[in-house]
């Protein structure tokens, strides 16, 4: 008897479930627009959060265009990220009466 009503509770909550995820459906498409509208509608929405690439224009200061090359690799990026996890571990390694040999390792 348990398990009985158990199922029949079962099947009447995935159909409330099930219809109310049609009418969401409905009402976030506005039910009236035409498939085509809507799937124009949904083309420009992805064209909008399109992102293009930012292409860097060479300024003609050989400087200033090496210092873009160097900043903009991936080696820059991953020295800098070492730099911070070593200054983070160096900043987690004080405590109180540590010996001075140590601060002045890490200073």
């Amino acid at each position: 008897m348990i398990i009985g009503s158990l199922f029949i509770l079962n099947l009447f909550v995935g159909v409330v479930i099930t219809n109310f995820n049609l009418e969401k459906e409905k009402l976030f498409r506005n039910n009236q627009l035409t498939p085509l509208q809507a799937e124009y509608c949904d083309t420009m929405a992805k064209c909008y959060k399109a992102r293009p690439n930012a292409i860097y224009v060479s300024s003609g200061n050989m400087f200033i265009d090496n210092l873009h090359h160097i900043s903009s690799s991936s080696y820059f990026e991953n020295f800098i990220f070492l730099c911070i996890a070593l200054n983070t571990s160096c900043m987690a390694g004080c405590w109180y009466g540590q010996p001075t040999l140590y601060t002045q390792t890490l200073e």
